[in-house]
């Protein structure tokens, strides 16, 4: 075999290689990446959260919440956090009657800095649970909101949002979903 041919093998090697791991570079992260031990939980620290989207239609108010990592490395988000609403600065633990929203479900997923996943709210307007009398209007009215994460991992603080839930509310998990839009 000539040096000619033995470069020009190595030549076609290099390239395959080049071509595979940039392939690879560009496929999404999987579910089995979210589940890696590499990849940390978030820490409340590491992340920022804000109001995305309203939709109000046929007696429910679907709210999206951006949560982006504003950390220096990758970190795993999910799980159903606590959520506590925010009057005249001091926390109420707003009730929260189920795990699953009209919006869908998120799924857990690892998010590399400055990416953002998403939170939802499902809010009822349900008359039923005003039977007993009108609510107080004061008493259900939040002008934030807090989710402590799971696993003890801190919390995020989200103003700039309204929410009023006399009758409590669904909610998704932390993450993202294939196909999920902010509206």
């Amino acid at each position: 075999m000539g040096k000619r041919t033995r470069s020009v093998k190595r030549l076609a090697l290099c390239c395959s290689v080049l071509f595979v791991c940039f392939e690879f570079s560009l496929m999404p992260i999987s579910a089995s990446a979210t589940q890696s031990p590499l990849v940390r939980n978030c820490a409340g620290t590491s992340l920022v959260g804000a109001p995305a989207f309203t939709n109000v239609s046929a007696g429910n108010t679907l709210m999206t919440f951006v949560i982006t990592n504003v950390g220096i490395a990758s970190c795993r988000i999910g799980g159903f956090p606590q959520l506590y609403g925010v009057r005249d600065n001091r926390r109420y633990k707003v009730n929260v009657y189920s795990h699953a929203t009209q919006g869908g479900n998120l799924h857990p997923t690892v998010l590399l800095p400055r990416m953002s996943g998403a939170f939802i709210l499902d809010v009822s307007d349900d008359d039923a649970c005003a039977a007993n009398g009108d609510p107080d209007v004061s008493l259900y009215t939040y002008t934030g909101e807090v989710l402590i994460l799971p696993d003890k991992d801190g919390q995020v603080e989200i103003g700039g949002s309204i929410l009023y839930a006399p009758c409590g509310l669904a909610d998704s998990q932390l993450g993202w979903a294939k196909g999920f839009r902010y509206n």
